[in-house]
């Protein structure tokens, strides 16, 4: 993945921060994620991703970023692909009626975890 330096926190998204807003309390990786709205800034590594759910949403991108506003932290494997994303591509799909799972992906690779609605 030649578009993102590794290991430095981004925004995963351009300008603005991106967002992730829930009218639910979520379990992800094992670990509450209250019902609000939330920033989503990623790590990415050759091995490994951290995943980070920071509260202050309305932030521009990794500018503002303060490490200290983080709610959740989790790492997830990323997925590398033959097939190119050429635009910033979200997916939210559920598995369940309780339960799905949300996706990045971008150029070759797609990041995904699972999430249980509590």
């Amino acid at each position: 993945m030649d578009c993102w330096p590794m290991t430095k926190s981004r925004q995963a998204g351009a300008h603005m921060a991106t967002w992730l807003e829930t009218n639910k309390d979520l379990k992800v990786d094992g670990k509450e994620l209250i019902a609000g709205k939330y920033g989503f800034f990623v790590i990415p590594n050759q091995e490994e991703w951290t995943i980070i759910f920071n509260r202050n949403w309305n932030q521009h991108g990794k500018d503002d970023y303060n490490e200290n506003d983080d709610v959740l932290r989790f790492k997830v494997t990323p997925k590398i692909s033959n097939e190119i994303k050429e635009h910033l591509e979200y997916k939210v799909n559920k598995t369940t009626e309780k339960s799905g799972t949300i996706s990045m992906s971008w150029e070759k690779v797609t990041v995904e975890f699972p999430f249980e609605i509590k």
